[in-house]
């Protein structure tokens, strides 16, 4: 209860000031590519209406059901990237997904100009980064065909399934008469791909700074 007062009274707050709302998003950005100087002198308008938006959506959700799925989705897939890459790496890639995820939606879905909220922009990039750095991995389902039973299945082969999910939806939400969906579907095909783009840079990073500090460590 406590949980869905401060995530309500948040969302209010930032709903209040227009902090979640895309075109208000876009339009001050704008402002800021017309006035670089913005960004240095940084007044509490530039914070509320553009830089607020774009990491506050990531931290509020609809409702407990919204927030618990998500938070399934990171405890499966996250751990190992964020064991893989390290938490600092981790949280940068993260948040990078979510803002190009973001970008995608207000980009493409026809309902931009409704507030978005929620984290599965970002997740979804922990998911697509998951697929290329671990393509061997198996994860445990439960599935229901006829009945329920547990399986262990190929996470490549699962977020494949859910990606072409997401695309095909996004897809009729394009072409879809009756209006908005309630889902992002552009953000979390948004943010998979950028999940798969950079999730090689990443890594590789990864790599050159553990190379170097071993060399440094021979060197002593």
């Amino acid at each position: 209860a406590l949980a869905r007062y401060f995530d309500s009274a948040a969302a209010k707050w930032l709903d209040h000031y227009g902090a979640l709302r895309p075109s208000v998003f876009l339009e001050t950005w704008r402002d800021v590519f017309r006035d670089p100087g913005m960004l240095f002198s940084a007044p509490s308008e530039f914070f509320v209406l553009g830089v607020l938006p774009a990491f506050g959506h990531m931290f509020l959700h609809a409702h407990e059901i919204h927030l618990l799925g998500n938070m399934l989705f990171l405890w499966v897939f996250g751990w190992g990237l964020e064991s893989r890459l390290g938490t600092l790496r981790f949280l940068f890639f993260y948040f990078l997904c979510g803002l190009i995820a973001m970008s995608v939606h207000l980009a493409l879905d026809p309902a931009r100009g409704v507030p978005m909220v929620g984290s599965s922009g970002a997740i979804a990039g922990v998911l697509g980064g998951y697929l290329l750095a671990f393509p061997k991995a198996r994860i445990r389902v439960v599935l229901w065909i006829f009945f329920l039973f547990v399986a262990d299945v190929p996470a490549f082969a699962f977020l494949l399934v859910w990606f072409l999910f997401q695309l095909l939806n996004a897809q009729h939400t394009l072409l879809a008469l009756e209006g908005w969906s309630g889902i992002a579907y552009f953000a979390h095909v948004g943010g998979f791909l950028a999940g798969m783009l950079l999730i090689g840079p990443f890594l590789w990073k990864k790599k050159q700074g553990v190379h170097i500090d071993s060399k440094q460590k021979k060197g002593r």
